[in-house]
């Protein structure tokens, strides 16, 4: 029978790797299994086999890069994501229903109803950021070197609307670990964005660092140059902020997502009067003229 945490390690490395050459091979030998004994692990976990995941993950970061980075081509964006032009408009249109340029165009965000009131504001203030959205942003935002940190965490796979009982249910699983510790801090990395990725398919890791962590249901997080939106508002709005910060800010100021963990750090989370969360989104970035091919 396959073991989750085993296939739960396995995503980990995919997502950490993504930008680099990745095969089938690889992400077995990480997890020390053969290639077809794993690829039907995998499959019986996830519904998916290892390579179509893989694909469809090189896709939607695709597709995320086509809508948060206009000065990306999308020859720059084929290469990165590891395909010839050619197969990827190919691979895309089969995926999304569109061509690449038709796609960024149009900005089709995939409209489930927890987001869908908010897909209108999300397009008007990437298309047209005025000056006072900048600067509010400016005020709000910092470029920070993070320290590299190990965390305690558990995999979840399904809609991020759900994300409040998956807290719940993790605080009430580590228990006997969070009583050890006096001031416990609260990371959540979010793998994917819910305009984009089918809601039943995205990852979310709900977590809390540990430095001396190791083993199964523990990860390395990587430090390096990170934006960082320090948010205090409703949980609403909190998908605003998020490409307040990817698809206006660092587009603004020539920056891109680097390689790494998107995170939110929490401070509170409902818990005071207003019942407002107040975290620091965080998302690993590099200069947008570097560009990196992964075609082999």
């Amino acid at each position: 029978m396959a073991d989750p945490f085993i296939i739960h390690q396995a995503v980990d490395f995919i997502y950490t790797h993504l930008d680099e050459q990745l095969s089938v091979g690889r992400v077995a030998d990480a997890c020390c299994f053969s290639p077809y004994y794993f690829n039907r692990m995998f499959r019986q976990v996830t519904g998916e086999s290892l390579y179509a995941c893989i694909k469809r993950l090189r896709l939607e970061r695709g597709a995320f890069r086509l809508l948060k980075e206009p000065s990306a081509t999308v020859t720059d964006i084929a290469l990165e994501a590891g395909f010839s032009p050619s197969n990827f408009a190919t691979a895309f249109r089969d995926h999304f229903g569109l061509s690449p340029m038709r796609y960024r165009n149009e900005r089709p965000f995939r409209a489930s109803v927890p987001y869908a009131e908010q897909l209108h504001e999300i397009r008007k203030r990437q298309e047209s950021p005025d000056d006072a959205l900048l600067s509010f942003l400016d005020s709000r935002i910092s470029l920070r070197v993070l320290p590299s940190t190990r965390i305690v965490t558990r995999k979840f796979i399904g809609p991020y609307s759900r994300l409040g009982e998956v807290w719940c249910r993790f605080c009430e699983s580590m228990g006997s670990y969070l009583r050890r510790l006096s001031s416990p801090s609260f990371i959540g990395i979010s793998f994917d964005d819910p305009l984009i990725t089918d809601s039943r398919s995205c990852v979310y890791n709900p977590a809390f660092e540990l430095p001396d962590a190791y083993g199964p249901g523990t990860l390395a997080m990587p430090g390096g140059l990170h934006a960082c939106y320090r948010y205090r508002g409703g949980h609403e709005q909190l998908l605003i902020a998020f490409n307040d910060l990817v698809g206006v800010w660092m587009p603004y100021h020539g920056y891109v997502v680097g390689q790494g963990f998107v995170f939110e750090r929490y401070y509170s989370a409902g818990t005071d009067e207003a019942g407002y969360f107040d975290v620091d989104l965080c998302v690993p970035v590099r200069p947008a003229h570097k560009f990196r091919s992964n075609k082999t």
